[in-house]
């Protein structure tokens, strides 16, 4: 990775590895749940095989309690002793485990969710805004100086039939991006532009050092 200098991009950075952290993390906790799952499963199929073995299952334990006279069964309950020792020890192993998981969630939630102020905060400080904006009044003023134009030109019949349907078909969208909040009959959000500033976001939040869109003027000075 290249070196990076800018103090919000470094800030992304440390972020992201957090979030890398995280999901290590979570994905430690569910394989040590799965496998205390799998080892109690094993250590209650032993406890079960053990009680129906004849050697040293229940019906044995309870024939020497009803007959001292046989053996006794040490090594029989000892052996059951142990399996159910094991399933109590993977029992509580799967319960904490199990039991880290949310909280593992949670911490890589709040990374995910750093990620993405810190992503945020390089685009508020990039000067993308100050650069969009440079030029805009005039932009804007040129726009409705053209369409004022075409308006006069459609008002006073003054198109031949190609232009007049190009131009009415124009003059009919009023739609311009607004802001939040506003009356907008276009789905902006479909927009190239918007496509390609979400893509730039989301590459920011897995790279510190991923562009962002350049900034493409297109000036029409042409006389007409």
């Amino acid at each position: 990775m290249a070196e990076i200098k800018d103090p919000h991009r470094m800030a992304l950075a440390g972020a992201i590895a957090d979030t890398h952290f995280a999901e290590k993390n979570l994905k430690s906790a569910e394989e040590a749940t799965r496998t205390g799952r799998d080892r109690l499963f094993d250590a209650q199929e032993r406890v079960q095989a053990l009680r129906a073995s004849p050697s040293c299952g229940n019906d044995f334990v309870e024939a020497f309690m009803a007959d001292t006279t046989l053996a006794p069964p040490v090594v029989a309950i000892q052996a059951i002793q142990q399996a159910e020792h094991d399933v109590r020890l993977w029992q509580n192993t799967h319960s904490a485990c199990l039991a880290q998981i949310p909280i593992r969630k949670n911490d890589l939630d709040k990374a995910r969710r750093a990620v993405a102020v810190a992503a945020r905060k390089v685009m508020r400080e990039s000067g993308a805004a100050k650069a969009l904006m440079q030029g805009i009044e005039e932009m804007q003023a040129e726009l409705v100086r053209r369409r004022v134009a075409l308006r006069f030109l459609q008002a006073s019949d003054a198109l031949n039939e190609d232009d007049a349907i190009l131009v009415r078909q124009y003059l009919r969208d009023r739609d311009l991006p607004g802001g939040l909040g506003d009356t907008e009959f276009t789905n902006w959000s479909m927009n190239p532009v918007h496509h390609e500033w979400s893509l730039a976001f989301d590459a920011l939040t897995k790279d510190p050092n991923a562009p962002l869109p350049k900034l493409k003027l297109m000036f029409l000075s042409q006389d007409y």
